[in-house]
C-alpha cells in the first residue's frame, strides 16, 4: 500500500505569502519585505481589510519607508501528520529572549473568515524564509537591527518609486495545427509501437521517460482511456522522488485530471481506476492545511476505494486500505471493526498481519484507548520495524505521558536516518518543552523545518508558545487557534483539549472554520447487487490476499490484468451447495481478441492446506481442473489465483467457472456460466 495516509509534501515559499496577509500584528512587517509592488499594495489592503486600524499598513499603503530583506531557501523534505499530548502547558514558562535565535522559528498566523463560506487562511511562515523571519524579528523586538542569520535591512527614502524592466515581448508564434483525419481504430493501430514502448517504460519502473512516452501516445490518441490510467499511474510513482513542492504539486494535479479523463473515457467500469483516484484524492486531502477541510476530501476518498473494492481490484491488500481511511476520518469505531473484520478472514492459522496490527492501533489512538495501542504496537514492532508504526509507537507513549521513553524511540529513528521526517525533531522539540528544556525544543524546530516542508500542528503550537513567551499575546493567539485547526486527527484530541485550555486561559477561543468545497464530488458507476461472502470453516487455511468475492453465476466480467499483476477470486453460488461427488471443473478465459498462448498462470487454491495446483498450459477457452475435490470448500465455493507474467496486459470479457456434480440421489446438477 501506498498507503500511508499522513500529509505529504505541502507547499513552497513563494505559496507562503499568500496565506501571512492575515496578520494582524506582524501582518505590515510581512508585506514590507515584499519587493514587488503591487503585490506590496495587494498585502497591506488585505491586512486592512482584516484589521481597519493597522497603522502600520495604512502608513505603508501611503507611502512610507520600505524594508526589503533577502529571502532563503525553502524546505525539501515530505512530513508525516503529527499528533499529540496529553499534559498541560508545564507550570514553568521559557525566558524571554530580546534577541531570540529561533531563526528558522517563524510564526504564521490563521485568520477564518466563515462568513459567505471562503475561509481567508492565513498562517504560518516558512522557517526557511529569512525573508519572514526578518519580518517577524522587527515585530516581535521592536527593533530593526537585523538579528544573527538575516539578510541585509535596506531603508529606503519615502520618495522611492521602483521603476519596471522592459522586456521585449516575445516572437509570435505560429500555432501548428494537427487536424485528424484517421479514424480513432486508424490512429490505434498506428500508435501500438508507441504504446508498447510506454508500457515496456512503466514495467520496468523507468516512469521518468515512460511519463514522456505517454504524454506522445496521448498527443496522438487524446480519446485513448487506458493512456490515462497509466499516465496517472506513472505520476504517482514520480511523486515519491520529488525535493520540489511545485513540481510535486503538478505531477499531483496532473494525475488527478489524468484518472478523471480514465474513468470518463474506459468502455468498462474498473476498480483499478477508483483504487488509483483514492490514493489520489489520498494525496490532495495532505495539501489542504485545515483538518476541517482535509476531512471533505477524505470522505470522496473513501467513496472512491469503497467503489474500487465493490468492482474488484488487482492491487495486492487493498483492502487493508479501507480500517486506514477510516481512522484518518475519525471513525475509529468503524476502523477497529473493519480490522477484525480482516483479521478473521485471514483464517485462525494465519500468521499477524504486521499491516493490520498497525491500523488496529491506529484506530485505538483514535478511540484514545492508548495503552491499548501500544500493547498493539509493541507485540509488532520488533519484528516489523516500520517506520510507520515507530512513528505510531512514538505519539503513543508521548500520549501517555511517559516522555522518556517517546523521546528514547525518537532518538533512535534519527540516530538511524537523520534526514528528512521533520515531524520526528518536532515531537521531540515538544518534548523538550514539556520538560522545560526551552533551548534544546528550539534547536529541535530550527533543524525539523530544514526537513520537511510542514509548517502546521505542533510546529505552529511551540512558535506560538515562544512567542507569547517574548511577550507577544496576539501573535501567539493566532497560532496556538492555527495549530488546534491544523492538527489532524489520529491521537490529537489530548493534545486539542490542552489548546484549548490555553487558549481559554488567554481569553480566547478556537476558530470557527466553514468547510470548503475543495473538490466536487466525483463520478460513480451504478453498482448491480452483489452477493455476501459467507464465513469459512473454522478449519480453512488462511485465504489468498486481496481475493475477490464473484458470483459463480457471472464471472467477473471485463477485467484488465497488466503485466506482473495478479487476480485472487473466490467463485460462490447465491446458496450453500450440496453435492456427493464432482465429475468436473472448468475455468473459462474468456477474450473477443485471443492472440497466441495466454502468459497466464492459474492456480487453484486448497482450502485444507492453504496450498496452490496449477492448470496445465492455460488456454483461450476452457481449462479443466484436475483433482477438483482438492479446491472446492464445503459449501462449493471455489478459490483461483491468477498471475499474468508476461510483458503485455491482456483484456478479458470475462472469467468464469463451471461446475459439474453428482448429488446424493444420483442426479447431474451444473453450476457456473449460463447457470439459470
Amino acid at each position: 500500500m501506498r498507503k500511508e495516509i499522513y500529509p505529504e509534501p505541502r507547499r513552497t515559499s513563494s505559496d507562503l505569502y499568500v496565506l501571512t496577509l492575515s496578520m494582524l500584528k506582524v501582518g505590515g512587517g510581512w508585506g514590507k519585505s515584499l519587493t514587488d509592488p503591487t503585490m506590496k499594495s495587494d498585502c497591506f489592503k488585505r491586512v486592512l481589510a482584516l484589521n481597519p486600524h493597522h497603522k502600520g499598513a495604512r502608513a505603508m499603503l501611503d507611502g512610507s519607508p520600505v524594508i526589503v530583506a533577502e529571502s532563503s531557501t525553502t524546505s525539501t523534505s515530505q512530513p508525516l501528520t503529527e499528533t499529540s499530548t496529553p499534559s498541560d502547558h508545564p507550570g514553568s514558562s521559557p525566558r524571554s529572549k530580546a534577541a531570540s535565535p529561533r531563526v528558522g522559528i517563524v510564526a504564521g498566523i490563521a485568520l477564518g473568515l466563515v462568513t459567505g463560506g471562503l475561509l481567508l487562511a492565513a498562517l504560518l511562515l516558512s522557517g526557511a524564509l529569512d525573508k519572514a523571519a526578518s519580518s517577524l524579528s522587527i515585530a516581535l523586538t521592536g527593533s530593526t537591527a537585523p538579528s544573527e542569520g538575516f539578510g541585509p535591512v535596506i531603508t529606503l527614502p519615502s520618495t522611492w518609486t521602483p521603476t519596471a524592466t522592459l522586456t521585449p515581448a516575445p516572437p509570435t508564434r505560429t500555432p501548428t495545427i494537427t487536424v485528424i483525419t484517421k479514424t480513432y481504430e486508424q490512429r490505434l493501430i498506428d500508435a501500438k509501437s508507441d504504446i508498447e514502448i510506454a508500457e515496456s517504460l512503466t514495467t520496468q519502473g523507468k516512469f521518468a521517460e515512460a511519463v514522456l512516452a505517454w504524454d506522445s501516445v496521448l498527443r496522438v490518441l487524446p480519446e485513448y482511456g487506458e493512456g490515462y490510467y497509466q499516465r496517472a499511474r506513472v505520476s504517482l510513482e514520480l511523486m515519491g522522488n520529488q525535493r520540489v513542492h511545485s513540481e510535486y504539486r503538478a505531477l499531483l494535479d496532473q494525475a488527478y485530471q489524468d484518472i478523471d479523463m480514465a474513468i470518463a473515457l474506459s468502455p468498462v467500469v474498473n476498480g483499478d481506476h477508483f483504487y488509483t483516484r483514492f490514493q489520489i484524492l489520498d494525496r490532495l486531502a495532505a495539501e489542504e492545511v485545515f483538518t476541517i477541510n482535509q476531512t471533505q476530501i477524505w470522505l470522496l476518498a473513501l467513496e472512491n476505494l469503497q467503489r474500487s473494492l465493490a468492482l474488484g481490484n488487482t492491487v495486492p491488500f487493498s483492502e487493508q486500505s479501507l480500517p486506514f481511511a477510516f481512522a484518518a476520518l475519525g471513525e475509529g469505531r468503524k476502523g477497529l471493526s473493519e480490522t477484525e473484520r480482516l483479521i478473521r478472514a485471514r483464517g485462525p492459522s494465519a500468521p499477524p498481519s504486521c499491516t493490520l496490527i498497525t491500523a488496529l492501533a491506529e484506530n485505538y489512538e483514535v478511540t484514545e484507548q492508548f495503552s491499548e495501542a501500544l500493547r498493539r504496537i509493541d507485540g509488532i514492532v520488533d519484528d516489523c520495524p516500520t517506520a510507520r508504526a515507530l512513528r505510531d509507537r512514538a505519539w503513543i507513549l508521548y500520549n501517555l505521558g511517559r516522555l522518556v521513553e517517546a523521546r528514547a524511540q525518537l532518538n533512535e529513528m534519527i540516530e538511524k536516518e537523520p534526514d528528512y521526517g521533520g515531524w520526528r525533531y518536532y515531537l521531540r522539540a515538544l518534548i523538550s518543552y514539556d520538560q522545560g528544556k526551552f533551548d534544546e525544543a528550539q534547536s529541535d524546530l530550527a533543524v525539523g523545518e530544514s526537513q520537511t516542508w510542514y509548517r502546521e500542528g505542533i510546529y505552529a503550537y511551540l512558535v506560538g508558545r515562544f512567542a507569547l513567551a517574548d511577550g507577544d499575546k496576539e501573535g501567539a493567539i493566532e497560532l496556538l487557534r492555527y495549530a488546534e485547526a491544523t492538527l489532524g486527527i489520529i491521537g490529537t484530541g489530548p493534545f486539542g483539549r490542552r489548546i484549548v485550555r490555553e487558549l481559554a486561559a488567554l481569553g480566547a477561543s478556537p476558530y470557527e472554520i466553514t468547510p470548503q468545497v475543495i473538490i466536487p464530488s466525483t463520478p460513480m458507476p451504478t453498482l448491480q447487487p452483489t452477493i455476501t461472502p459467507r464465513p469459512l470453516s473454522a478449519s480453512s487455511a488462511s485465504t489468498p490476499p486481496g481475493t475477490r468475492l464473484v458470483n459463480m453465476t457471472t464471472g467477473i466480467g471485463p477485467q484488465l490484468l497488466r503485466p506482473d499483476d495478479f487476480l485472487a477470486l473466490r467463485f460462490q453460488a447465491s446458496s450453500r451447495l450440496s453435492f456427493d461427488t464432482i465429475e468436473s471443473l472448468t475455468v473459462y478465459l474468456i477474450t473477443s481478441s485471443p492472440q497466441g498462448i495466454p502468459t497466464l498462470q492459474v492456480s487453484p487454491w486448497n482450502p485444507k492446506d492453504g496450498g496452490s495446483g496449477l492448470v496445465d498450459s492455460p488456454v483461450w477457452g476452457a481449462n479443466p481442473v484436475r483433482n477438483p475435490e482438492m479446491y472446492l470448500t464445503s459449501d462449493g465455493d471455489f478459490f483461483l489465483e491468477i498471475h499474468n507474467w508476461g510483458q503485455k496486459a491482456i483484456q478479458f470479457d470475462n472469467i468464469g467457472i463451471i461446475l459439474v456434480v453428482r448429488q446424493k440421489d444420483g442426479t447431474r446438477a451444473t453450476y457456473g456460466l449460463g447457470e439459470n
